[in-house]
């Protein structure tokens, strides 16, 4: 099996004081984690096995019950409540911010008042790289692979876009097994005919127009322009 490097530990090649501090951590540290999907639950279990004190924030407590039925009294998990998040950043080693979607107008969760108040050397790394400023506006910009962290007020801010490429076998692998079936799916609309308000659904052009909702919502945004 073809092995795949750390993505952590080759993001800086040549690491200063501050980049070696947040690679080598002692024997516990404490992540938090805003979302409780994929993302966020696979970060947890990897921090778990690396020793970590993990914080996870939710959306409700549906998501409490799942996750304490999944990780038991292993880890945290709060309600995404400003005042409480605010405690928790001044305190985290790692943020990972890993919300489903963030968008122009997505409020801020963690703003440049709350990043100031990190501790130095700290790490906010953000996998949803939303459009916009989103809910970590203080990196306005991706990164990237070749460059991937920036300094801000002695936070590293890691927001790699196609962070994926960096397991591309890993990557490869599971994207195939989850997007074959809408694959599929959209052969038989095409090629034979075929009806499904799946696909209807998920259709983003026809004709030449944008036809979904959402993108047709973040256009407007982006161009100031009225939605119909």
């Amino acid at each position: 099996m073809r092995s795949e490097p750390c993505v952590v530990a080759s993001s800086c090649a040549r690491p200063s004081s501050l980049c070696r501090r947040t690679l080598c951590w002692a024997d516990s540290f404490a992540p938090v984690i805003i979302g409780a999907g994929n993302v966020g639950r696979a970060v947890a279990q990897t921090a778990i096995a690396l020793g970590a004190q993990v914080t996870i924030f939710v959306r409700n407590g549906a998501e409490i019950a799942q996750i304490e039925q999944e990780f038991g009294r292993r880890v945290r998990c709060l309600l995404n409540r400003r005042g409480v998040l605010r405690e928790e950043v001044k305190k985290a080693d790692v943020l990972i911010g890993a919300i489903l979607i963030s968008t122009f107008n997505t409020p801020a969760m963690v703003d440049e008042r709350m990043v100031s108040t990190m501790k130095p050397g700290s790490v906010i790394v953000d996998v949803t790289c939303g459009y916009g400023k989103g809910y970590l506006p203080s990196l306005k910009r991706t990164t990237s692979h070749r460059a991937p962290a920036q300094l801000i007020n002695s936070v590293l801010h890691i927001k790699i876009d196609h962070l994926p490429a960096s397991v591309p076998v890993t990557a490869s692998k599971a994207t195939s097994e989850r997007v074959i079936r809408y694959v599929r799916k959209l052969a038989d609309v095409c090629l034979r005919g075929g009806r499904s308000r799946m696909i209807e659904r998920c259709m983003i052009a026809k004709a030449g127009e944008l036809v979904h909702p959402e993108l047709i919502r973040h256009d407007a945004l982006e161009t100031r322009m009225p939605i119909a």
